[in-house]
């Protein structure tokens, strides 16, 4: 293209206005007065943004493309990729856009040669597909609280953190929750906790029993002139127990706040803490006046069987509901025939089912009784189990002991022994206890070699503390070590020493002291043979109860 030379009168009529109008879209080489060629001017039409999603999830991806026209563009134009809001949305040097956080929507801009074009993009949470609780189900009693983890995930499965998750009760009058903590308040349910999280929702079923009345303590002095408080003690209602003594080798324990209605819900284990005596629960507890629990006890010389006083522990369930897998019963008679029955006496109790789910059956053997808790056999994995014997009130110097069980069906085995160490047929009571008691510290143990003793493991060892471990002192003689559970001077602790297995020599074992040893609780044992109260080597297992 020629450019005409400038004259006066061409600028004056306005043509110079149109040469310069024309000289924009060219490229002048020269402008002279006889004019020169120009080279065409590279020009970009309107540039219209799209991607292929406009709602992303963090960590999600799309691509965004840039539409329009160039001319005389050589090379072709490069595109420049921008976010105003990168915290929210990023966006590549290619036009990738990323999720980053939620929200939006951000402007994706691509531009070039002084155009641009937009495109908007909101980012949102990955969506919850599946919400999950821990634990599914939980039994509470009155006051105890519990926490449940609430778990969202994608459809892929993978984990979302960051979710606000909304808790609800069914019932608060019987528990209530509150970020995940559950709140036993009154016996009832099972109540449904309910978790939410963006519309999803998974459940629990919380049951909630009564507070468990349990009393223990040691009768530490063996001839009181009068009645008094008993040490080691505790009460779930909170006030000490007393111990006065009737006569030689006779106590009464009165146990405040443990009267029970229902006679099922009264039990009582004692246990002697001297190597020269056996102690016994003389007969069945029973309600006395101001709500209180009243266990009579006998004490009698395993050398002659006479009526001796000595010091004793004691254990007591009153009104309440346990917690965990425990069964316990008193047989009605010390005879029984070879055929099952269940006893239905008022002090067979299991906490998975009724008294139609324990029996008691003879072996033909004077003294060789099988005692299955049907209700009590392992369901799948389950928590360790301990289970006490001895006799019940008839004649002192009598004891009653461990002869093993079996798991499937719990079926626990009894021997009982006169004093003199012959088997005879006794009335006797048995405790099952599977991992304490909710809230206290707990631990059983079954010490199976005394002789070369180690520290006890396997399926019969269980502690809310450390690790169980026993030393031999001498013939007969040990200390059991529960490290973790020696607790402040204040707090009550008692122990439950039977012999295990008595079949071969019916020997008997005793606690005879616990002390605190910093962390730590240490009970000495002691083990002798019948008749002669000789020490003796003897396995036996053991419970702490706090």
């Amino acid at each position: 293209m020629r450019i005409p030379h400038r004259t006066p009168q061409a600028v004056a009529n306005g043509q110079w206005r149109a040469l310069l109008t024309t000289c924009a879209v060219c490229a002048v080489a020269a402008c002279s007065g006889g004019g020169t060629d120009v080279t065409p001017v590279c020009t970009v039409s309107a540039i219209t943004v799209g991607a292929a999603a406009t709602t992303i999830t963090v960590g999600q991806s799309t691509q965004a493309s840039a539409n329009y026209t160039a001319q005389n563009c050589s090379p072709a134009p490069t595109l420049s990729w921008s976010s105003d809001n990168a915290a929210v949305a990023s966006v590549a040097s290619d036009g990738r856009i990323t999720g980053v956080t939620p929200g939006g929507p951000v402007t994706i801009r691509a531009a070039t040669n002084g155009r641009s074009g937009t495109v908007a993009i909101t980012v949102i949470q990955v969506p919850v597909a599946t919400v999950a609780l821990a634990p599914t189900t939980a039994t509470l009693i009155v006051g105890q609280t519990t926490t449940l983890v609430a778990t969202a995930r994608d459809a892929a499965g993978g984990v979302l953190t960051g979710r606000t998750v909304t808790w609800g009760s069914s019932n608060n009058a019987t528990a209530t929750v509150a970020a995940g903590v559950v709140t036993s308040v009154a016996p009832g349910g099972p109540v449904t906790i309910t978790a939410t999280v963006e519309g999803i929702s998974a459940t629990a079923a919380i049951t909630v029993n009564a507070p468990v009345y349990l009393a223990y303590g040691l009768a530490g002095v063996a001839t009181p002139a009068a009645p008094y408080a008993a040490t080691e003690a505790f009460t779930g209602a909170g006030d000490a127990p007393t111990v006065a003594k009737v006569a030689t080798g006779s106590y009464e324990v009165t146990i405040p706040g443990m009267a029970a209605g229902n006679p099922s819900q009264r039990f009582a284990y004692v246990n002697a803490r001297a190597t020269f005596a056996q102690c016994h629960p003389n007969g069945n507890p029973t309600n006395v006046g101001n709500g209180a629990l009243l266990l009579k006890v006998i004490c009698g010389s395993v050398n002659t069987g006479a009526a001796v006083d000595a010091p004793f522990s004691f254990v007591a369930f009153g009104r309440g509901v346990f917690t965990g897998r425990t069964g316990f019963l008193v047989t009605p008679q010390a005879a029984i025939a070879a055929s099952p029955f269940s006893p239905t006496s008022p002090f067979t109790y299991t906490s998975r089912g009724t008294d139609a789910d324990v029996t008691v059956e003879g072996t033909g053997s004077p003294g060789r009784y099988t005692i299955k808790f049907l209700a009590l056999g392992r369901q799948g994995t389950d928590n360790p189990e301990n289970h006490f014997s001895q006799s019940w009130g008839t004649t002192a110097g009598t004891w009653c002991a461990d002869g093993g069980w079996s798991l499937s069906v719990f079926s626990a085995t009894v021997y009982c022994y006169g004093p003199t160490g012959a088997a005879v047929d006794e009335r006797f009571g048995t405790l099952v206890i599977d991992a304490g008691r909710a809230g206290k510290r707990f631990a059983v143990s079954w010490m199976y070699d005394p002789v070369t003793p180690a520290n006890p493991v396997g399926s019969y060892t269980y502690s809310t503390g450390g690790a169980i471990s026993i030393a031999r002192l001498g013939l007969g003689s040990y200390d059991v070590t529960f490290a973790g559970l020696g607790g402040a001077a204040s707090v009550p602790v008692s122990a439950i020493v039977s012999s295990y297995g008595g079949s071969a020599n019916n020997n008997h074992c005793t606690a005879i002291q616990i002390t605190r040893a910093g962390a730590d609780l240490v009970v000495r044992v002691a083990c002798v043979t019948a008749g002669a109260a000789l020490n003796v080597d003897q396995v036996f297992t053991i419970a702490i109860i706090e």
